[in-house]
């Protein structure tokens, strides 16, 4: 399915700085899961490495990458580790939104599997095949525009598993898969709060600290992602009785819970001179109020 990105630019609204993705209505029953990719996946593209700008990243991705290609590209993308690049996946930028989008229309469906591995070691806490890997794609998707770009594709395959039970059987391999890496993303402990501190370090201007923050405030607290996801549930267990109940993204108590959980986290990382941090919380706390549930 090609995707229609929204342009960035320094004049935008808010909204504007979260991926969208339009369906192309003829094609919108072609959502069947990527071929599922090996870690010795042999496909070359003849991409060259190493990688040295965003838009070579872009290019790998939407090559097909093999296992260790795919490996380069989170490595320039982890802003954790990688500093000799200016490029910075957090900002909300045109480049930023193509590679968010890829990794979300081509990369997930083909190497979730590989990465969500689980080691076969013994140790005391869970533990994965791939760990530095896995990381880093969720920190890749553990951004604003991510966020958008990932709520948006669960809209796009709730719309499209309404069209009756053979296509929505056609999407259930997506619409689980999507469901998890939320599901994934959202219980880290300090979600919030990253979200709070990566926007107040990547974008310098106040004001569109605060429009970008009133959107994801939107977002999350006023429950349009617990509403997407309850619907999607909903719809997959139209094909498969309980197969949802794992998310709790889409359990109004449960996710009422989270948010209290996940403001104490912020707040209890504030210093108390740092209003405009207090003011964050408290914008939050006061839209999430409307929800209506108890945790």
């Amino acid at each position: 399915m090609e995707n229609t990105l929204v342009a960035v630019r320094s004049t935008t609204t808010a909204e504007e700085f979260f991926i969208s993705e339009t369906p192309d209505p003829s094609r919108s029953t072609n959502l069947n899961p990527t071929r599922r990719a090996t870690a010795s996946n042999q496909h070359l593209s003849g991409v060259p490495l190493p990688i040295d700008s965003a838009e070579h990243a872009t290019e790998i991705l939407r090559s097909k990458p093999n296992f260790e290609q795919l490996v380069h590209v989170l490595q320039f993308l982890d802003w954790e580790t990688s500093n000799i690049h200016t490029f910075d996946v957090r900002i909300p930028t045109a480049q930023a939104a193509q590679i968010v989008t890829v990794l979300i229309s081509d990369t997930l469906p083909a190497y979730w599997s590989i990465l969500n591995e689980e080691s076969h070691q013994k140790t005391s806490n869970k533990s994965f095949e791939h760990p530095n890997e896995r990381r880093r794609i969720l920190q890749c998707l553990s951004t604003l525009p991510a966020l958008g770009a990932i709520l948006t594709r669960i809209k796009v395959l709730n719309d499209i598993s309404k069209g009756g039970r053979k296509v929505a059987l056609s999407v259930r391999d997506d619409l689980l898969l999507f469901l998890e890496i939320l599901t994934v993303i959202m219980e880290t402990k300090g979600f919030i709060r990253d979200i709070w501190s990566d926007l107040t370090t990547c974008v310098q201007d106040p004001t569109k600290q605060l429009s970008l923050w009133k959107e994801f405030v939107s977002l999350i607290a006023s429950g349009k992602l617990l509403s997407v996801a309850a619907e999607a549930v909903s719809l997959l267990n139209d094909t498969d009785s309980g197969v949802g109940s794992q998310f709790w993204v889409a359990n109004g108590g449960e996710y009422s819970s989270w948010i209290g959980k996940q403001i104490t986290t912020a707040v209890l990382s504030f210093s108390p001179g740092t209003e405009v941090d207090w003011k964050a919380a408290g914008l939050f706390l006061g839209r999430s109020l409307s929800l209506g549930y108890q945790g």
